[in-house]
């Protein structure tokens, strides 16, 4: 079965009888080892539906970079940061952040994936898909119990912090700028300069406001 579909879509094989297959954790890494799909890397599982991930753009990838290599140097080797990994949340749902710091480290994780209960910090990177980070993952990871959820935006270069989950969501998130600095729930002495976790302005943007 070839599956492709546009970035950041659902991307849902349907059954011969026409019915919506409900896949599990377990089924998709059967249908990953039997060959099913094309580009395995670039889907992750949410409530049993199959997602196809965004193709990286040079600003995604180098924003993702950046705040992995920033949360290294503050958090590691006490806490571990995963880049682009699953996280496993129950048994239809495993996602793939951008940014995953988690208690332990790397030898922890040898043969599972973090859960919930492993998770200190969640960080989505986004430009193409701001409504299924906001709306749907918000969601997905305040069921969760993900006390702590950020989502850089790159095109507004805004970050949003996501706390209080609960069932129905986050409360409203706090949208900081440049200028504002932000700190974990993991770590309430450690602060951040947001300019650090966004994209850096073009040249012609910097001398436009001087």
């Amino acid at each position: 079965m070839s599956i492709a579909a546009p970035p950041g879509r659902r991307t849902q094989p349907v059954p011969s009888n026409g019915a919506r297959y409900h896949w599990t954790v377990d089924t998709f890494y059967r249908a990953i080892a039997a060959g099913v799909f094309d580009e395995p890397s670039r889907l992750e599982l949410v409530k049993g539906e199959i997602w196809d991930r965004d193709v990286m753009n040079p600003p995604h990838a180098t924003v993702t970079a950046r705040i992995a290599q920033r949360f290294r140097a503050l958090f590691e080797p006490r806490l571990f940061v995963r880049e682009e990994k699953p996280l496993y949340l129950d048994f239809d749902g495993q996602p793939v952040p951008d940014v995953l710091v988690v208690n332990g480290g790397l030898d922890d994780y040898a043969h599972r994936h973090p859960d919930p209960d492993d998770v200190c910090l969640v960080v989505e990177v986004t430009d193409t898909t701001v409504e299924r980070d906001t709306v749907e993952k918000a969601l997905l990871y305040a069921q969760a119990g993900i006390a702590d959820y950020w989502v850089a935006l790159l095109n507004d270069r805004e970050l949003l912090v996501y706390r209080n989950p609960t069932q129905d969501g986050y409360s409203e998130p706090q949208r900081l700028r440049d200028g504002d600095v932000v700190a974990p729930l993991f770590a309430p002495n450690v602060t951040i300069a947001v300019a650090d976790l966004l994209p850096r302005p073009r040249r012609n943007e910097m001398e436009s406001v001087a």
